[in-house]
């Protein structure tokens, strides 16, 4: 498997892997277009034999978004990340993780999520912050999120798969939000997640030291 930066060219397979995954909800040719445009190194995909079994996307925003927007659509420009991109913001807003169904077992996502905060080290960002999705929430839908989210399975570990993976991987729940985005089965509900950047208070006195720093970082899975 290899991990790099999405090109333009590529933008026709990645919509079809959207639309594998996330049918009616996939993203749209020309919102994949505007995100590899605006920020090339945020956006990777995982090949395999040829294939793109898996993309993430995310921008820089400015703190000052972070702290105002209510939904998946004010953090992203819809999807487009033109309107929300800013070059000299800290934080670094995860736009979508899509992973081919047929890979989901080889922990694609992990590893697309460990190049993105290496990513992120090498160019002295903050933090990471992302709305998560919570797929098995309509499966208990009459009880209540902020429990929901804490639930656990009989081998103790976190119920829901995707809040899970991201718990797995350092990130910390910051806060709950309904009609974050559209999505039935986590009830339009989404999860705001942040991962810091344990380098920062370093980086940011000496700059010289975030690519070194971002080859060392691990991820214990």
């Amino acid at each position: 498997m290899i991990i790099r930066e999405a090109k333009l060219e590529e933008i026709g397979s990645i919509a079809s892997l959207e639309k594998r995954v996330w049918k009616k909800n996939a993203a749209p040719i020309k919102n994949i277009a505007s995100r590899i445009k605006i920020f090339p190194k945020g956006n990777l995909i995982a090949v395999v034999d040829n294939e793109i079994v898996g993309y993430v996307s995310t921008v820089i925003i400015n703190e000052k978004l972070a702290g105002k927007a209510k939904t998946w659509y004010e953090f992203t420009d819809n999807g487009l990340a033109r309107g929300v991109y800013d070059p000299g913001g800290s934080i670094l807003f995860g736009i979508n993780l899509t992973v081919d169904k047929g890979y989901r077992n080889k922990e694609i996502g992990s590893k697309l999520l460990l190049q993105i905060a290496r990513m992120a080290i090498e160019n002295n960002l903050k933090y990471g912050m992302l709305g998560g999705r919570l797929p098995y929430y309509y499966k208990y839908k009459n009880v209540a999120v902020r429990k929901y989210v804490k639930m656990r399975d009989k081998k103790g570990q976190i119920l829901d798969p995707e809040l899970r993976l991201y718990r797995r991987l350092g990130l910390k729940i910051v806060k709950v939000k309904k009609n974050y985005f559209k999505d039935p089965e986590s009830q339009d509900y989404g999860v705001i997640l942040e991962w810091r950047n344990p380098f920062y208070s370093f980086t940011k006195v000496f700059p010289f030291l975030a690519k070194p720093l971002s080859h060392l970082f691990r991820i214990w899975l």
